[in-house]
């Protein structure tokens, strides 16, 4: 019956069946002779021949770990749902499907819940069936034939059929459960017949996978603590301190999925690599330790990790090959995956598709009837990817989208967050979505994502830019990683998304694509080259955006010497920088240098661009700020009211340009003493930040800090206090207790709680106050940049100064995780030239 297998003594009793890998062993019983006891004898390397004439199937029932960790909520939820009937309830059938991603730990969760329910289904009436295909089911559902009490019954698996075995079932008299295990298609044409008797439970990849099912159970990542836990004990390694904050850190690297915790503990217990090197390995080798075939013994699940999502991949290819509309929707959805996997994996909305699509079918029209307009190459990267688009040349089709991203979420490759309507991919997903082509079509995957950001930040350079304040640092970094050969090509992608992230306020990410610009140029063209020089220019920008003033003036100085002998004195962009230096001029507090070089600037502007431009604006803004440092109140008034209203009515009110001179305006008539104009302004700059990058942006914390002090400034306690306790709880969740940050905004609320009287909570905030460590770091003020683009369209100008109590590197922090997407190359270099 199998082959190899031999030295078997079976003593008082007799060999029935192999059941994937137990043996049914029938022992003598005199004290109990009606049942038969099952012992389970541990076969390895066997390969088991099916006596059964109907199919030569074999299914292999995976053991229960022998360590369970955590899944407390979802036990609990089935305990709950298949609770004992009590004599006066009415029996109906009970059905509840487990669902998630492949290799989430369904199947151990299920095999745990039933060897828990024996109180539950009597007599052992607890079955199990391999789902995963019609010929599995039906092997297992004739293997079932072969139990003592079915062959009591006069089934055997020589006669049986399934429909025998399933009517068998549903005549049992006492309570039981069919467990059908990995269901990949509707399984509920093989449910025993009938509604009132038996419960069955399903584990599937599919949320869809089997109607009637009264409840569904989403089966998600582990627990830190409880993968923390998992890791160390099957990797058998001692548990301490050091040890626990080691796999700690491998847990998060691993998004806490199980199968890749289990298969990782097996590399460091067979000596692949040790606890204290597995990060390092993994992040140099990751395809290899996520793919690694002699790691699926690892677990009882029998695949890699990437080759448990394969397992889904081959079935949306399978549905692709269709002549019909399920099969469209197939080859849509896996043109999307491969879009979203060079995007950031969290936050992915539809309405960027939306955007893309409009955009690039108003592109077509327009090239239809009239041909390419002038200056076609000046609007911004071109756009060259015009057979990578085919799914939009139709425009935009909702319906479409949403049913091909449903096919992914049927089988949990991509998530629905209900809340925020957009969708998001587990990270090793999305890495693996990545690995699994090869360089060359990954580089077309790269190209496509970059033209559908492009075509989307097209679409409206205003409020809906914040959808792509994840996706834009993210596609930058894969940018660099796939190696693109085309220098031109990358180079146009990096331009167009440093003015992006300028555009987003999102000063790290844009200096440190800058830097990599500068860099790339001086390599390959050399200092003098005009673009070059350009690539200076901005560097020069993002260093003062982070109030490095003393680099940002060195890096000028040499800048303008350029200009000067390549370009000319009189040539805009050597104007420019020559504002940019009396801009730097102010900050240094040099303000005499500082006033002839921004009223020549003014008077320049006037001259090339007329009254009624943007660059001419943010010269009447920079005098603002000059007569305001100076003390000419009445003519600070003058200047920035002026710059406001006419970039108000030009650009709109949400533009960052506009947001500045509101912000200019506040501080300047805080300053003056002037708290209800002052409120006039910082009231809706606050509700503009938080819609715009959002509550917890470094912008909105410092323009609710501002708002509180005009509150108080009022009397008006009550509001300023109600800012400030939100403000306390956003600095100490994003910064931390000890940070400058939250101590100043601790230390104002103290004081807001004593001029209410509230002695309680201000001597409580005393106490946390004096317990704070490291508190004597100052909080030093930092530059917002306006990016204005010059004539040549390259070269953003320092505008005014808005003093927003910060340090660079609380803006660092901030821009997590979206700085930390940008190359370690591009970082490290960024942060030696900021620290030297």
């Amino acid at each position: 019956m199998f082959e190899k297998a031999h030295d078997f003594n079976i003593e008082q009793g007799t060999f029935n069946m192999i059941q994937g890998d137990q043996l049914n062993v029938q022992i003598e019983n005199t004290q109990n002779s009606q049942y038969n006891q099952f012992v389970k004898i541990e076969v390895e390397n066997l390969r088991v021949q099916s006596s059964n004439p109907h199919s030569e199937v074999i299914v292999i029932k995976p053991n229960a770990t022998t360590h369970f960790a955590g899944r407390k909520k979802e036990l609990e939820l089935l305990n709950e749902h298949f609770h004992p009937w009590q004599p006066t309830q009415e029996r109906c059938r009970r059905v509840c499907l487990l669902h998630g991603l492949g290799g989430i730990g369904k199947t151990q969760l299920a095999l745990k819940f039933a060897e828990s329910v024996s109180t539950i289904y009597p007599g052992g009436h607890v079955f199990w069936v391999d789902a995963s295909s019609s010929d599995t089911i039906r092997a297992s559902l004739i293997a079932i034939a072969d139990l003592p009490l079915a062959l009591e019954s006069g089934l055997n698996s020589n006669t049986a059929t399934p429909q025998r075995v399933l009517g068998w079932i549903a005549s049992l008299k006492d309570d039981w459960i069919i467990l059908f295990d990995n269901a990949n298609d509707e399984i509920s044409r093989f449910f025993p017949p009938g509604l009132q008797s038996g419960d069955i439970l399903i584990t599937s990849r599919n949320h869809n996978s089997s109607r009637g099912v009264g409840k569904k159970i989403e089966v998600d990542v582990m627990e830190e603590d409880d993968a923390v836990e998992m890791l160390l004990t099957k990797s058998e390694r001692e548990e301490n301190e050091h040890s626990t904050d080691i796999a700690r850190q491998i847990a998060r690297e691993l998004t806490y999925l199980p199968l890749a915790l289990e298969q990782a503990a097996a590399a460091i217990r067979w000596g692949i690599c040790d606890l204290g090197s597995y990060i390092e390995l993994y992040r140099k080798y990751r395809q290899e330790f996520l793919d690694n075939p002699s790691l699926k013994s690892a677990s009882d699940y029998e695949l890699t990790v990437y080759g448990s999502f394969e397992v889904s991949w081959r079935q949306m290819e399978e549905k692709a090959q269709r002549n019909d509309s399920m099969g469209l929707a197939a080859q849509y959805a896996i043109y999307l995956f491969n879009i979203c996997t060079f995007l950031h994996y969290y936050g992915i909305d539809e309405e960027l598709f939306r955007m893309a699509a409009e955009t690039w079918l108003k592109h077509l029209e327009r090239l239809q009837k009239r041909g390419p307009s002038k200056g076609e190459k000046d609007e911004g990267p071109h756009l060259l990817d015009i057979t990578n688009l085919p799914y939009f040349e139709k425009g935009w089709n909702p319906v479409q989208f949403r049913t091909s991203m449903h096919l992914w979420q049927s089988v949990s490759i991509i998530k629905r967050d209900a809340k925020s309507s957009t969708y998001f991919v587990h990270p090793l997903i999305h890495q693996w979505g990545r690995d699994r082509y090869p360089p060359d079509q990954q580089r077309q995957h790269s190209r496509i994502t970059g033209a559908l950001l492009i075509l989307a930040a097209r679409y409206n350079t205003g409020v809906n830019m914040r959808l792509m304040h994840r996706h834009v640092p993210h596609y930058i970094e894969h940018l660099h990683l796939v190696k693109d050969v085309d220098t031109s090509y990358w180079e146009d992608r990096l331009q167009w998304a440093s003015k992006v992230c300028g555009g987003l306020q999102d000063r790290a990410t844009k200096a440190a694509i800058d830097m990599k610009i500068m860099e790339e140029r001086l390599k390959h063209l050399g200092e003098r080259h005009v673009l070059t020089i350009r690539a200076m220019s901005a560097v020069v920008i993002d260093y003062a955006s982070l109030n490095k003033h003393t680099e940002a003036k060195q890096l000028l100085e040499r800048v303008l010497e350029l200009q000067r002998s390549v370009l000319g004195e009189d040539h805009v962009e050597t104007i420019t920088s020559i504002d940019n230096l009396g801009l730097l001029y102010l900050q240094l507090g040099n303000h005499a240098e500082a006033e002839p070089l921004l009223m020549k600037t003014l008077e320049q502007r006037k001259l090339i661009y007329g009254e009624e431009h943007r660059r001419t604006f943010t010269a009447i803004s920079n005098l603002s700020t000059l007569y305001q440092r100076l003390g000419k109140f009445a003519e600070s008034e003058k200047a920035g009211l002026e710059s406001f209203e006419k970039r108000k009515k030009f650009l709109g009110d949400t533009h960052p340009d506009s947001l500045s001179s509101m912000e200019n305006l506040s501080l300047l008539f805080s300053e003056e003493g002037k708290y209800v104009e002052a409120e006039t302004f910082e009231r809706p700059l606050l509700e503009y930040h938080k819609s715009i990058v959002g509550k917890t942006h470094l912008e909105s914390l410092a323009s609710m800090g501002r708002l509180a002090q005009i509150y108080s400034a009022q009397g008006k306690y009550i509001q300023a206090e109600e800012l400030q306790m939100e403000l306390v709880s956003t600095k100490k969740e994003k910064f931390g207790r000890n940070h400058p940050e939250t101590i100043t905004a601790l230390a104002d609320l103290r004081t807001t709680y004593q001029r209410l009287g509230k002695t309680t909570q201000a001597k409580a905030i005393e106490y946390e106050l004096s317990n704070v460590k490291d508190s004597a770091s100052s909080i030093s003020t930092a530059l917002v940049v306006e990016d204005v683009t010059n004539v040549a369209g390259t070269t953003p100008v320092i505008a005014n100064d808005s003093e927003v109590r910060r340090t660079w590197f609380s803006d660092l922090l901030q821009l997590h995780p979206a700085f930390l997407s940008i190359p370690v190359a591009v970082l490290l270099t960024f942060l030696v030239r900021f620290l030297i």
